[in-house]
């Protein structure tokens, strides 16, 4: 039967001497499949593991919990948060390979940050904050696309733009002067499906990020 390893120790499970396991002895972390290592503390550090891989991890306890490397958190089963709040930096990835379990705290991913899901047939559970910044200038076209549902196209700037399109490829486009198919369709005020693309034009003032 698999268990559950709980640390509230600041800087994280394995790593440097003040992890919660350190390597100044090169220990051989194995961690069984439906193992969870769960950080339980206030603001801490999720370490990389360096002789394996997380198979669940749990976040619970309160504060922020911040990667401790950018690229090499790899969680090989499911990411559950249930207090606390997970912060993704600019920059930095989290992989995961099967669901993401929010049912309490809160997880924000900032503006070029990102979770990698390798497994897409899993279902999620929760609500996560992403941030995505372009730099505009007045009446420039910029291309959106979603990852996440029931993000509405208005959304995209602090004043909602009134020339948001996405391409129709059977759309009659002969009234336009065409000669068959394919034409811009009006998606302003429109729940953005994931993965599909949209193009809106910005504000009709000055540069804005």
């Amino acid at each position: 039967e698999t268990g559950i390893f709980k640390l509230q120790n600041s800087f994280g499970f394995n790593g440097l001497y003040n992890t919660a396991i350190s390597n100044i002895n090169n220990p051989n972390i194995i961690l069984l499949d439906n193992s969870t290592v769960e950080y339980a503390g206030t603001n801490q550090i999720i370490t990389p593991i360096t002789t394996s891989s997380y198979k669940n991890v749990k976040l619970s306890g309160s504060g922020i919990k911040q990667l401790g490397d950018p690229t090499n958190i790899n969680i090989d089963e499911n990411l559950s948060i249930t207090a606390g709040s997970l912060n993704i930096a600019s920059g930095e990835v989290i992989t995961v390979n099967n669901r993401l379990l929010i049912t309490g705290g809160t997880m924000t991913i900032e503006d070029s940050g990102s979770i990698v899901q390798i497994n897409e047939t899993d279902t999620n559970i929760g609500n996560i904050s992403m941030k995505r910044n372009a730099f505009i200038k007045a009446y420039d076209y910029i291309y959106w696309s979603s990852p996440i549902s029931n993000f509405n196209t208005n959304e995209l700037f602090q004043n909602p733009s009134n020339h948001i399109y996405y391409w129709d490829t059977l759309a009659n486009n002969i009234p336009y002067g065409g000669t068959g198919q394919g034409n811009w369709i009006d998606a302003t005020n429109q729940t953005m499906l994931a993965g599909k693309g949209y193009i809106a034009r910005g504000p009709n003032y000055n540069e804005i990020t």
